[in-house]
This record gives C-alpha cells, sequence and structure tokens, in this order.
C-alpha cells in the first residue's frame, strides 16, 4: 500500500543521504518514524534506521511547507536547508549534523534531514541552560563571523543572545 511505498522511498532517500557522512554506499534495511514531541510550526518526525550493517541511526527529520507563508522570514521554504548548507555546514560547530534536504513532490514540502540530539528541548530546562546554549551560540556565531574576518569577542551571556539575534539577521541577509 501508499505507507509501504512511502517507507521504501524514505529509506532510499536516508540511505542516499547518509553514504556521504559515513563514506560508504548505505542500505536501509529497516525504517521506523513516529511524530517529534518538539515539533513547533512545521510537522517534524524521528525516523530511525537500521543499516545493512546493522548500525541504527537516529534523524531529525522537518518537513517545511505552507505554514505562516504570509510571513516574510516564512516566504523562503529553502531558507533554513540553505543555512545548514551555506553556514552550518563545517565539522566541529555546535549544532546538529545536516545531512541533506529534497522536495517531497508528493506532500509539496521540503524535508530537512538533520542528525537526532536526544535531549529536552532548551524550553524545559533550568536558566543556567539558557546561558550555557548563549554562550556556544555566541562561539558558533564567531565561527561564523570568522570567515568573513569578523568577531565578537568578550561577550556577556546576555549580551551574547542580543548579538547573535542582530548578527544572524545580518548573515542571513547577506547570504541568503
Amino acid at each position: 500500500g501508499t505507507i509501504k511505498a512511502e517507507c521504501d522511498a524514505l529509506a532510499v532517500t536516508v540511505g542516499q543521504l547518509l553514504a556521504p557522512a559515513l563514506g560508504r554506499n548505505v542500505r536501509v534495511d529497516a525504517l521506523t518514524r513516529e511524530p517529534s514531541p518538539f515539533a513547533t510550526l512545521f510537522p517534524a518526525e524521528i525516523v530511525r534506521a537500521t543499516l545493512d550493517d546493522q548500525t541504527r541511526v537516529r534523524l531529525f527529520l522537518k518537513h517545511l511547507g505552507p505554514e505562516e507563508a504570509t510571513q516574510p522570514d516564512k516566504q523562503r521554504r529553502d531558507r533554513e536547508p540553505r543555512v545548514y548548507e551555506s553556514l552550518l555546514c563545517e565539522p566541529g560547530l555546535p549544532v546538529p549534523g545536516f545531512y541533506g534536504s529534497r522536495r517531497n513532490v508528493a506532500t509539496d514540502r521540503t524535508e530537512l534531514y538533520l542528525e537526532y540530539v536526544d535531549d529536552w528541548s532548551l524550553r524545559y530546562q533550568d536558566l543556567k541552560h539558557w546561558f550555557t546554549a548563549a554562550r556556544r551560540l555566541a562561539h558558533l556565531l564567531n565561527q561564523a563571523l570568522a570567515r568573513e574576518g569578523r568577531a565578537v569577542v568578550g561577550a556577556t551571556d546576555l549580551h551574547a543572545l542580543w548579538l547573535l539575534g542582530r548578527l544572524i539577521e545580518d548573515l542571513l541577509d547577506r547570504y541568503l
């Protein structure tokens, strides 16, 4: 039926997207999917794949679609995949690994395939974790800006959050 065909197509896609990251041809022997409890605006799933060598891989699959299409920052559905491809692709950055994206003609959505990070949403964490996140985001931002010969140094946690918002907007406008 349709569900098996969808899973077969997803298994092929997952295998193709994992191959460059694993440095070999990949065949997915088994696949399960479940809705992500952390999906916000766009539907998202946790995909569990068992590969031909019995390696188990989990992916976060986000389905970018027509939601809030009138919002200026939502009008470019390719923006998030391009951010991962262009700005967050360097090894060692504190971001989930990006496996790829594809247009799903059947659902009319762009699918974003990311490394699944097994943890709770930041909104459910103590305030101290927000400051850790701010420092890591400032580090990420410094690495991105260093590519342009700029850097933010000595930022406090709260200042880093403010700078992050301003500078990410600048980077997105410049590169996307």
